[in-house]
């Protein structure tokens, strides 16, 4: 067995008895005599965290209220965000437990993941002193939850298809998930934290499915109008680039060139003319010369991005041809073709396909 495997076996039993001490310390904590103690200062910040939270303020005010005040965190830095906010909330240290192995280190290489269900985990109660009771804690993490399924509920199959796809045209945040009295909306998350920041509006997700299977039915029925043409003036501007630039043809002569010349010594060679370990020097040096060549080739013709949009756009006239018109909203095409979704001031909703076209349809169309 490795040492490797040994010391994990060590740590999971110690995870399994309870024993195992952990390296970091969180915000609020720190190490005395082997002891986890508990630092009144940074402790005030958590309580106020939990508190504001539970009484309605949100994370993203809580963190800028925070950063303004230039409270430190263990790091030195006093930038504060959403993610550390939510972070503290879900601790279960902060109510005195702990949930063991939630990361892990794969054997080879020696990577760390989050732990997903791949290990054990181990859940202590009593573990470390509290800094909130658990009354608290598992009130904020109810408001969580609650929160959670407001913006992205979980009876909503397709509201992963969407998420980190939705963005605003006005300034360029991503948008959020938000559930009405009647209807789901998706709208610009600086515009939902603060209404002066952008002037954009709500735009139904209803809309947005609608509008995906119009958009993609009218390129079907519009393929030789749109995509084949686009292929065919980025084939051509792929062709004038490349002859007006000469970098694949003077790249294509010099291989050719130095080819020839290891062809011409190699005779020399065998006729007697040239030396052996002269003619293996001076043709390792032609060979060299001649791979690099053909890397700044591949290099060349693979960072070309009329290439990718190319190789993209024949992608896309494949799926399209294989699938056909559509009657309602499909996740599959929608996640092979859909790039980004744009939406604008005026319930425009721009369809971005993965060959970077875009698709504009207004919202009344849909609806």
């Amino acid at each position: 067995m490795s040492l490797s495997k040994n010391v994990r076996m060590g740590i999971q039993f110690r995870m399994k008895n309870g024993t195992f001490k952990q390296g970091s310390i969180p915000y609020g904590y720190y190490v005395e005599n082997d002891e986890w103690k508990v630092n009144e200062d940074q402790a005030k910040v958590i309580r106020i965290i939990f508190k504001e939270y539970i009484d309605g303020k949100s994370m993203k005010k809580i963190s800028e209220e925070l950063t303004t005040a230039c409270i430190v965190k263990n790091n030195g830095s006093t930038e504060w965000g959403e993610r550390r906010i939510s972070y503290i909330l879900k601790n279960e240290r902060y109510k005195g437990d702990a949930l063991l192995q939630k990361s892990y280190t794969e054997e080879f290489p020696f990577k760390t993941k989050l732990n997903h269900g791949e290990r054990d985990m181990y859940y202590v109660k009593n573990y470390n002193p509290p800094i909130v009771s658990a009354e608290i804690f598992d009130k904020a993490n109810e408001l969580l939850k609650i929160q959670k399924q407001r913006y992205c509920s979980n009876n909503e199959p397709r509201c992963c298809i969407l998420s980190k796809k939705i963005y605003c045209l006005e300034c360029g945040t991503m948008c959020r998930r938000k559930s009405g009295k009647i209807n789901v909306y998706w709208v610009c998350r600086s515009r939902d934290h603060d209404s002066s920041k952008c002037n954009s509006t709500q735009i139904s997700e209803k809309a947005i499915y609608n509008g995906f299977v119009n958009v993609y039915n009218r390129l079907i029925n519009n393929i030789e109008y749109i995509l084949t043409p686009l292929r065919n003036q980025l084939e051509e501007y792929k062709m004038n680039r490349l002859r007006s630039m000469g970098e694949i043809e003077n790249i294509n002569r010099e291989i050719a060139s130095l080819t020839e010349q290891i062809l011409v010594q190699e005779k020399a060679r065998a006729a007697g003319y040239i030396e052996s370990a002269l003619f293996m020097e001076q043709s390792n040096i032609m060979n060299t010369r001649i791979c690099k060549l053909k890397k700044d080739k591949k290099a060349l013709l693979g960072s070309d991005e009329c290439e990718k949009a190319i190789k993209k756009t024949d992608a896309l006239i494949s799926i399209i041809k294989m699938n056909g018109p559509i009657g309602e909203f499909d996740k599959q095409i929608f996640k092979k073709i859909i790039k980004k979704i744009w939406v604008d001031k005026d319930k425009n909703i721009s369809y971005e396909l993965i060959n970077g076209l875009k698709l504009t349809i207004n919202q009344s169309e849909v609806i």
